[in-house]
């Protein structure tokens, strides 16, 4: 439900946005909540290099194409060079992640025009 408030432009309160935030980091949380917290961080322009980095190694692989998708996302968002532009280029080595950094930039690019 989160994702469609931020997806929509719509404003989250900041006490809801503390509490996303804190189960992104939350190292107890399931990896399933920690991953949609850290996407909808990642849509919402503000995921942390030193967050995302360490739950991208840690995570299962198979959540992985959800945070790819919020990287790109959030690399858009920004004109100037990230973090987040630089390791989106790194994903071109896995098929899957291909198909999600190219369907993430076609979505974001189809919700700006």
């Amino acid at each position: 439900m989160l994702q469609k408030v931020i997806e929509a432009g719509s404003a989250v309160s900041s006490g809801l946005w503390g509490l996303v935030c804190d189960i992104a980091e939350d190292e107890e949380a399931d990896w399933i909540a920690r991953a949609a917290a850290l996407g909808l961080i990642g849509h919402g322009g503000e995921l942390d290099r030193s967050l995302y980095l360490r739950m991208w190694s840690r995570m299962p692989i198979s959540l992985r194409p959800d945070l790819a998708d919020a990287t790109c996302v959030c690399a858009a968002r920004f004109a100037d060079e990230t973090w987040a532009h630089a390791f989106v280029g790194t994903l071109d080595s896995d098929p899957v992640l291909q198909v999600v950094v190219v369907a993430a930039r076609e979505n974001y690019q189809a919700k700006m025009s």
